[in-house]
Formats: C-alpha cells, sequence, structure tokens
C-alpha cells in the first residue's frame, strides 16, 4: 500500500544519492588538488614568495550534482504542499506549490491562506 508522501519520500532519497555522489566527487577534486599544490611546493627554498599555486577548475560535475539536488529537494517540498492542500481542503487543488521567494515583502504579499484575507 502507498503512502501519500512516497513521492516526496522518493525525491528526497534522490537526493541523498546525489549528496552521496557529491561528497566522493569532492574528496576525488580535493585529493587531486592537493596533491597538485604539494608538488609543488619545496620546504628547503628560503624565498617561496614567487610560489603562487594556479587555479584549479572545479569539475563540471559538481555544480551538475548540487542543481539535482536543490531540484529533488524542492520537489520534495512541492509534494508535501500538494498532499497537505488535499488533506486541508478534502479535494485535489490545481497549482501547489511550495512558496520560495528571494525578497520577505514578496513571498508575505503573494501568500493568500483559505480562510484569510
Amino acid at each position: 500500500m502507498s503512502h501519500q508522501l512516497d513521492g516526496a519520500f522518493a525525491r528526497v532519497n534522490r537526493a541523498a544519492v546525489h549528496i552521496a555522489e557529491l561528497k566522493a566527487t569532492i574528496d576525488v577534486f580535493r585529493q587531486a588538488y592537493h596533491d597538485a599544490v604539494a608538488s609543488q611546493f619545496d620546504a628547503d627554498l628560503p624565498d617561496q614568495s614567487e610560489f603562487s599555486p594556479k587555479p584549479v577548475p572545479a569539475p563540471e560535475q559538481i555544480g551538475i550534482l548540487v542543481g539535482e539536488i536543490c531540484y529533488n529537494l524542492r520537489a520534495s517540498l512541492d509534494y508535501l504542499v500538494y498532499e497537505l492542500a488535499i488533506l486541508d481542503s478534502g479535494a485535489v487543488q490545481d497549482n501547489t506549490q511550495f512558496p520560495i521567494y528571494d525578497k520577505e515583502k514578496k513571498t508575505q504579499a503573494s501568500i493568500s491562506l483559505p480562510g484569510r484575507r
């Protein structure tokens, strides 16, 4: 038997898989960067002022994984709001989503709760 929040749980679980992959990718990157810098540094040289490690670009996979984590967590919130709207009203509500805004005023002006005016 399925639960109303199975979709939300599935999204959170998918995000957890991506988080584990992100951690592994970062560990590999960190080790590679550490080795690149450590191999250039010579502690026996008196003047290291010329030493300036070159920036190492992060793998594209890191940005992709962060985006997928955010997407799945946001989708899980949307699933939750959808089910809460059904629980509250007793019927399916179209166009429900978790409200995310970049400014507090916009949030306050845009949210209208049932029964409140």
